[in-house]
């Protein structure tokens, strides 16, 4: 058996990069700033989304919206995403980019990126809610944020739940 290499065993994920750098920018940003700024969310779906994420143990979709959806509007498939997540016991909330040149993605976010799903198709990313929401419930019990009993119920759960954080 062949063991990993140096790099194997020392890289980061692909994900953990995007998410050190957008860490390490906001402290660049709040390091800087001079009296009476302040740092927020951008008024755009990325921002809405992350704004969304770390309000709650709730999820944050962002629906870049092509023209490769066929007869199905955005809106409603943005409300099917958010039945399904419903369903697992997760309240989410889907921010809408629509016209995009590339066709379709998403991505789920939770706790401003402490546990994303990548962009991938819409079909794929409902196809996933169910083994993104498990996981979910299992980072927030993990990190401490919610007890054995909150997890107990969030998972018996079948409405949208939002157990109540440590």
């Amino acid at each position: 058996m062949v063991g990993k290499s140096h790099t194997e065993k020392t890289s980061a994920a692909g994900t953990i990069v995007g998410f050190d750098f957008q860490y390490y920018f906001f402290l660049y940003k709040l390091l800087n700033l001079k009296k009476d700024e302040s740092i927020g969310f951008d008024d755009t779906v990325l921002g809405l989304t992350l704004e969304y994420s770390c309000s709650a143990p709730v999820v944050g979709v962002i629906f870049y919206a092509g023209n490769d959806l066929g007869k199905h509007s955005p809106e409603k498939i943005a409300a099917y995403m958010k039945t399904e997540f419903e369903k697992n016991g997760v309240l989410a909330k889907v921010f809408i980019k629509e016209n995009r040149e590339h066709g379709s993605s998403s991505s789920f976010l939770v706790r401003g990126g402490r546990k994303v799903m990548n962009p991938v198709d819409p079909l794929s990313a409902i196809k996933n809610i169910e083994d993104f929401v498990a996981n979910i419930k299992l980072v927030f019990f993990a990190d401490k944020l919610i007890t054995s009993s909150e997890l107990e119920k969030w998972i018996k759960s079948d409405v949208a739940y939002i157990p109540k954080i440590n």
